[in-house]
């Protein structure tokens, strides 16, 4: 019979393989990695979704850092049907839903992409408005809206972001990230006939 302190045992094996694969990631030593992390998530049985959905969500990223872009989606997937386990909406779900925005947006998916960071900006501006993460989603949008070729919401998108960053956190690459999408943005509006 399992009691709650097996649980928080469990929990603990796994955080500890979770780290020890963030820490093979950084070192990219992919095989060693992946291991890792494939026992975190066979560890992690019976913790929170958002758990899971974090181990997952870090290991989608390696795929991306990797360029591995069918496994990262596969895995932005899969810590997006963890988080979605929850009972309610969280900031991880919305955080789920941006990345999986992400890698579609890379791969093509330009519709499929816009409905994944509409819906995590919907989240964020219900439990994180006006914060940084808010201003990632505006700015994913907005790259959609740029992809689109409709760059007047594109702009929209990007001025929001900006307005947001240059609030929190004035100098930065995120400031930096805005003020050069809206300068490529001038950029191609004054070169439409072109």
């Amino acid at each position: 019979m399992a009691t709650g302190n097996d649980d928080r045992c469990g929990w603990i094996g796994s955080w500890v393989l979770f780290r020890g694969a963030g820490d093979l990631a950084e070192l990219r030593q992919w095989r060693e990695a992946d291991s890792l992390y494939q026992q975190a998530l066979d560890s992690s049985t019976g913790v929170q979704p958002d758990t899971r959905a974090i181990i997952l969500r870090s290991w989608a990223r390696t795929f991306d850092s990797r360029g591995d872009l069918v496994n990262a989606e596969k895995y932005y997937g899969q810590a997006l049907s963890e988080s979605l386990k929850s009972a309610q909406e969280s900031l991880v779900t919305a955080s789920n839903l941006y990345d999986l925005g992400w890698i579609l947006e890379e791969k093509g998916k330009l519709d499929e992409a816009e409905k994944y960071i509409q819906q995590s900006l919907a989240i964020r501006e219900r439990f994180a408005p006006n914060s940084l993460p808010h201003a990632a989603s505006l700015n994913g949008l907005g790259n959609i809206a740029w992809d689109k070729r409709d760059l007047a919401r594109a702009g929209e998108q990007y001025k929001q972001a900006l307005v947001i960053r240059e609030s929190l956190a004035p100098v930065g690459t995120d400031v930096a990230q805005s003020l050069a999408n809206l300068g490529n943005l001038e950029y191609a509006l004054g070169h439409q006939d072109d």
